[in-house]
């Protein structure tokens, strides 16, 4: 019981930590999406902002492919695996699998990182991010996978495989 708290401690740690390191303030609220080449990507937010700030928590990141990185890190019996891929610097679909034990619930810590990436295309705008952060609450609740387009952007969440979730968000294309 006490490796479970101190696991779930540390990984809600490192989930609050994040936000101090990405320039989020910077967004313009006008603004969620931009072309790049043929996709939409987030604008203003680098993806090396996510990346640095991801190894600055502890994550492991490799870039497997160029403008693919994949970044992975192992807590207790969770494990949090960020793929992004990037467009002339700029993130253009970024996902994240979490991996629990079957028979566990998902933690404050796992939701909390869950919706730390939801939101990073527009977190300053409280309304869309309000929006996000309930749709993935109600999908995950529900252990329903979904997909909706919001804010110009596709979210898609799987959660039939017992012990994961995945949530991916990318650019909706128009």
């Amino acid at each position: 019981m006490l490796m479970v708290a101190a696991i779930v401690g540390l990984v809600g740690a490192l989930v609050a930590g994040l936000g101090a390191y990405l320039p989020t303030s910077r967004y313009q609220a006008t603004a969620t999406t931009v072309p790049c080449r043929r996709v939409v990507c987030i604008p203003v937010l680098k993806a090396s902002a996510v990346i640095d700030a991801l190894k600055a928590k502890g994550h492991p990141c490799e870039q497997e492919r160029d403008e693919y990185w994949k970044c992975e890190l192992m807590v207790g019996t969770l494990t949090f695996e960020t793929t992004i891929e990037e467009v002339e610097g700029l993130i253009s679909d970024v996902s994240m699998l979490v991996v629990r034990p079957p028979d566990e619930e998902p933690t404050e810590a796992v939701m909390d990182y869950l919706l730390w990436l939801a939101a990073l295309p527009y977190t300053a705008d409280e309304a869309l991010t309000e929006e996000i952060h309930n749709w993935v609450v109600d999908r995950v609740e529900a252990n329903e996978d979904a997909e909706a387009e919001i804010g110009g952007y596709n979210y898609y969440v799987v959660t039939s495989n017992p012990g994961s979730i995945r949530l991916r968000v990318i650019g909706a294309l128009r």
